[in-house]
């Protein structure tokens, strides 16, 4: 059971929320147990999943609204790749080594001008968000992180917590020489 985790851990409300049918993820029925909910936490998998089956519907909307009024919206995996506005490898494909994947680039953008990677040593994807995307968009702010850690976003501060590393660029850094 996918909610078994949360409940081991001690959570007492967990709704295993999920869809492939964007007309049930587009309906009132569906999403109004959003409106009750204080977070949403995204799975793992592939990221253009998520965007194919949410993106743009009521759901979507609804998993906004829950960070809006206060709630904690997070992830693993491609469920944190699609916290940001840009999605570093969105391709709708099983190879994750795509990057900035036309028509797939867009998150949910609950971090505005963000582009999130992982599992960046464990696959030793260190250098991708510096060389092929930050150089494409420097305005952009690239964070990754590797198994076991997480970035903590509390308006514009971040704190990383866990037991492994996490990274941040940014192409406009002066102290960044590229």
């Amino acid at each position: 059971n996918a909610g078994q985790a949360w409940r081991t851990a001690g959570a007492k409300n967990v709704v295993v929320y999920y869809t492939t049918d964007r007309k049930v993820a587009d309906s009132d029925s569906f999403t109004a147990i959003l409106k009750r909910a204080g977070g949403v936490w995204f799975e793992g998998g592939r990221q253009f999943h998520l965007v194919q089956d949410y993106g743009g519907t009521k759901s979507e909307r609804g998993f906004m609204e829950v960070l809006e009024r206060g709630g904690v919206v997070g992830g693993s995996s491609a469920g944190a790749s699609i916290l940001g506005d840009f999605m570093v490898r969105g391709a709708p494909s099983q190879n994750n080594r795509i990057m900035d994947y036309p028509g797939y680039e867009k998150g949910f953008a609950y971090l505005r001008n963000v582009g999130i990677d992982q599992h960046v040593v464990a696959r030793e994807r260190l250098p991708d968000l510096a060389d092929s995307i930050i150089t494409k968009y420097p305005k952009l702010l690239g964070i990754s992180e590797d198994e076991g850690t997480a970035w903590v976003v509390r308006g514009d501060t971040a704190t990383i917590i866990g037991r492994n590393k996490a990274f941040v660029y940014g192409g406009n850094d002066p102290n960044d020489e590229g």
